[in-house]
C-alpha cells in the first residue's frame, strides 16, 4: 500500500501487518474457543468480532492519518536502537497477558467459575467502586 507521508514522500506499508494481524485474531477465537471447550460459547465471538473492529478501526485510522507511524510501527521488530526494558517489556504485554487472559476466560466459562453475579450486586460494586475513587 502506498501512501504520502507528512513530508510528501511515498511510503510503501507492506502487507505483511495485516497478514500478521488477521493471524492474531484467528489465534484469539482459537484460544478462546479451545479453553471453553465449546464452538458455541457467544461471548467469544462477540469478543473476536468486537476485538476485530477496534483493531482493523485503529490501524486504518494510523495509516491513514500518520503512514509514517504506520510504517515505523510495521518495522518495529527490526529496529536496533530499542531499550533493553522495552524488548522485555513489550512481549509481555503484547503476548503473555493477552493470552494468559484469554485462556482464563475461557477456562472460567468451561469450569462455571465464578459464579455470575446478579445485576444488583454488580450495580453496587460499580457504586462501591465510583464511590470510593471519589473520595480518596
Amino acid at each position: 500500500m502506498k501512501l504520502k507521508g507528512q513530508h510528501g514522500e511515498i511510503i510503501q506499508i507492506p502487507w505483511s501487518g495485516l497478514v500478521r494481524l488477521l493471524v492474531l485474531i484467528l489465534i484469539m477465537l482459537a484460544i478462546l474457543l479451545l479453553s471453553a471447550g465449546s464452538w458455541t460459547w457467544w461471548v467469544a465471538w462477540a469478543y473476536t468480532l468486537s476485538g476485530t473492529l477496534v483493531l482493523l478501526g485503529s490501524r486504518l485510522f494510523i495509516v491513514l492519518s500518520y503512514p509514517d507511524l504506520a510504517l515505523e510501527r510495521a518495522r518495529a521488530h527490526e529496529l536496533e536502537d530499542v531499550k533493553e526494558w522495552d524488548k522485555i517489556l513489550m512481549p509481555l504485554t503484547t503476548l503473555v497477558g493477552p493470552l494468559a487472559a484469554w485462556i482464563v476466560a475461557g477456562l472460567s466459562y468451561r469450569l462455571g467459575w465464578p459464579p455470575d453475579l446478579p445485576v444488583w450486586d454488580g450495580h453496587q460494586i460499580c457504586r462501591f467502586g465510583c464511590r470510593s475513587q471519589l473520595c480518596s
